[in-house]
This record gives structure tokens, sequence and C-alpha cells, in this order.
């Protein structure tokens, strides 16, 4: 009778410390990122994005013979963007 209680309070001691370890192992690395405005990107990343800087999109526009977003703003006087569009 001692030995089955014995069994039972470590199986329960185990399945409350994996329970445990299983709530630890599902928190986020993103949790801090939850109050952005936009959540997939950092206040750097919309600066950057809103001044026109690269950020990974100049590579496959040139690809496919295009511009990319830099090289667009650094030609606004010369293929006539409006300051809406710049």
């Amino acid at each position: 009778m001692q030995r089955s209680l014995r069994l039972i309070s470590t199986l329960l001691l185990v399945a409350v410390a994996g329970g445990v370890a299983l709530a630890a192992s599902n928190s986020t690395p993103y949790g801090d990122e939850q109050g952005r405005t936009i959540k997939a990107l950092s206040q750097k990343d919309i600066g950057d994005l809103a001044a026109g800087r690269g950020w990974g999109f100049a590579k496959p526009a040139e690809l496919n013979g295009f511009p990319g977003p830099a090289h667009l703003l650094e030609l606004k006087a010369e293929i006539g963007l409006t300051a809406s569009q710049t």
C-alpha cells in the first residue's frame, strides 16, 4: 500500500513537472512584440520603409529588370515622381 502511494506520488510529481516544462516551452520569443503598431515590423523597419531605405527589395526588382525602391527615390527628378508618390 505504501509502495503504491509512493509510486502514485512520484508519477503525479513527474506529471506536474512535465506540465510546467511544457508551459515554459510554449512561451513565444516574440511576446514583447505584441504591442507594436505593425506586429511584424520594428520601429526601425517602419522608419527604413518610410524613408525608402533598402530592405532587401532591390535584388528581386533588379533581377527582373526594374530599379529597387531606393533607386527610384534617387531618380525621382529624372522619372518625374510627384511629392505624393515620393
